[in-house]
């Protein structure tokens, strides 16, 4: 019996899929930085999303999810600024809007304790109902 090579399996999807409320779930590519993968269970579907354009300076974390009321939001950050888009839906075209800019001294000088311990604020996810509501995480733990 001949033994077959290892497979590599390049990880192009990281971190694991966002799962929302209608059952899509959302990778954001790490290759491609300015996209994410949506599938669709219900009907089997797989679609392409552009993002804005990210945020070049250093490291950076995102998170995607749908809105209420519909349409897609995105956060992303890194250590010197904290933004969240929202989109605008037209057929096949994806059109983003930024929503909340903030500086990340300023989340930091709200919390004094995470600030001694981490670089920066993570987007972390969305709150299902209230579109004001964005969770962080910052030197393990978790804020809106």
């Amino acid at each position: 019996m001949q033994r077959q090579p290892p497979v590599v399996v390049h990880d192009y999807f990281v971190p694991p899929p966002i799962l929302d409320h209608n059952g899509t779930a959302y990778w954001i590519r790490c290759v491609v930085r300015d996209q994410a993968i949506a599938y669709n269970s219900a009907n089997h579907s797989v679609q392409v999303i552009p993002l804005p354009e990210c945020l070049t300076q250093g490291k950076f974390k995102r998170s995607i999810g749908e809105r209420l009321g519909g349409g897609l939001r995105y956060a992303h950050s890194n250590s010197s600024v904290f933004e969240v888009w929202d989109s605008k839906e037209g057929g096949k075209n994806i059109m983003w809007m930024l929503v909340h800019r903030v500086g990340v001294a300023e989340l930091l000088e709200r919390n004094t304790e995470a600030a001694a311990l981490c670089d920066y604020p993570e987007p972390l996810g969305f709150h299902p109902t209230n579109e004001d509501v964005v969770f962080v995480t910052m030197a393990d733990s978790v804020f809106a």
